[in-house]
């Protein structure tokens, strides 16, 4: 009779361990979705902040370009700030940088009569 009672017991208890693991899976999977979900919005913040960083560099030596050299255009300024670029672009013409451009564009307005220079 003893044995039988230890058994009854031991029964529940086996039942309650299985439930304790089953929690600690769910627990462990919340855990990592919580983690991809903070990855994610991290990971935006990193692309937001690198963009405007490569933004800045970009437009930084632009006006770097447009204080130091008396000959001011694009194609001077580009073939001085990447060769690999310039010849892609000016040389053979299989690419058109619009990044580079959209930024030259703000900093140098041309007109007719005049030169606006940021």
């Amino acid at each position: 009779m003893n044995k039988i009672k230890n058994r009854r017991f031991n029964l529940p208890k086996i039942k309650r361990n299985i439930n304790e693991i089953e929690v600690k899976n769910i627990n462990e999977i919340n855990i990592e979705e919580r983690i991809e979900r903070i990855d994610n919005v991290n990971l935006k913040k990193i692309q937001s902040i690198s963009k405007k960083k490569y933004y800045d560099n970009i437009k930084n030596n632009m006006i770097n370009y447009i204080k130091n050299n008396n000959n001011i255009n694009y194609s001077n300024w580009l073939s001085e700030f990447s060769k690999e670029d310039y010849r892609q672009e000016i040389i053979n013409k299989t690419r058109k940088n619009e990044i580079y451009h959209k930024i030259w564009d703000s900093i140098i307005i041309e007109d007719s009569d005049f030169e606006v220079i940021y």
